[in-house]
Formats: structure tokens, C-alpha cells, sequence
């Protein structure tokens, strides 16, 4: 069984490792586990959930280009259309279903 030694005084100076011989009796071995680690390496899974939430709250990436055209024909009165409009109301006209 390994286990490691406490830290003496808060320095890394006591970490090693230990092993019990088939008397139970426990004695420190030479080798430092900070330089020469013999267990397999440490790993952890995000669950898909944990991913998704990490993505919506990086948000959805912004296209500054985009934005900036559109704040420039605001300003300049060009992004307002009767062509938009027509656009709109047709898309607002099909999902009301309007019989006529």
C-alpha cells in the first residue's frame, strides 16, 4: 500500500513515499515522488452538461464587422428599408396563416 508522508512545517521536504513490509511495520523508500512519479497520470471528465453551460456562457462569437455596418446605416438613416418591411410582413403575414 503507498501513502504519502506528511509535509513537515508546510515545505515539500517530507513528501515520499511509504510502503509496509509483511509485517506492517511502514519504511520510507529513497525515491522522491515530485521527480519520479510511478503512479499513471491524473484526469478528469466535464459532463456534457458542464460543456454546454461553459459554452453558452462564452457566448456566441461577435461579428464586429456586422455590427459595425449596421450601427453606421442606423446612424445614417440607410438600414431601414421598404424592402425590409415588405420582408417582415410577409414572414409576419405566413406565420398568422391570414386566409384572404
Amino acid at each position: 500500500m503507498t501513502y504519502i508522508t506528511p509535509s513537515r512545517a508546510g515545505s515539500a521536504a517530507g513528501i515520499g513515499r511509504v510502503r509496509a513490509d509483511a509485517s506492517g511495520t511502514q519504511r520510507p523508500q529513497q525515491e522522491d515522488i515530485r521527480t519520479n512519479p510511478s503512479r499513471g497520470s491524473d484526469s478528469a471528465e466535464l459532463s456534457p452538461v458542464s460543456r454546454y453551460l461553459s459554452e453558452l456562457k462564452a457566448g456566441p462569437a461577435v461579428r464586429t464587422d456586422l455590427v459595425a455596418r449596421v450601427k453606421s446605416e442606423i446612424a445614417n438613416g440607410s438600414y431601414e428599408t421598404d424592402a425590409k418591411f415588405e420582408a417582415i410582413l410577409d414572414d409576419v403575414a405566413e406565420d398568422i396563416s391570414f386566409d384572404l
